[in-house]
């Protein structure tokens, strides 16, 4: 595990996942870490969208840290991660984006790295450790 100051902490992320029970747990699981001050839900991807898209100029308010679901209905994971690269947000602001599916399917891990805006892949359920990794080597990077 990768050591950081203890009062570092991220500031905001964002779970954009139209599964109201796995963004109850979720959130519960990722306050536990004790790494996140602040945290953004969006029920699907055109809802997250208009957020980025409201806060444009304001990139300090985006969150660092995304994790996105694949199937969502409105605008699903893949329509976002379209949009957001289309729309120049990746360049805009810092947010690092985890895929986060309950689709183990080789073509969507290998569809994911298509995207340079994503950084990993994960199946639900995702766990703590998983969420500390990903937090402290976040932390470790600034």
């Amino acid at each position: 595990m990768i050591a950081v100051r203890e009062d570092k902490k991220i500031n905001i992320i964002s779970i954009i996942d139209d599964d109201i029970v796995y963004q109850v747990l979720a959130s519960k699981i990722i306050r536990s870490t004790e790494l996140v001050s602040e945290i953004m839900q969006f029920y699907d991807g055109e809802e997250a969208l208009d957020f980025f898209e409201e806060n444009a100029e304001n990139s300090s308010a985006w969150p660092e840290i995304i994790f996105l679901d694949l199937n969502m209905p409105y605008m699903d994971g893949w329509q976002f991660l379209k949009e957001f690269a289309n729309r120049g947000f990746h360049g805009k602001g810092l947010s690092t984006i985890y895929i986060v599916s309950s689709s183990n399917s080789d073509i969507d891990k290998q569809k994911a790295k298509e995207f340079s805006e994503v950084t990993g892949y994960y199946i639900k359920p995702v766990l703590k450790e998983d969420y500390l990794k990903i937090f402290s080597e976040h932390l470790a990077s600034y």
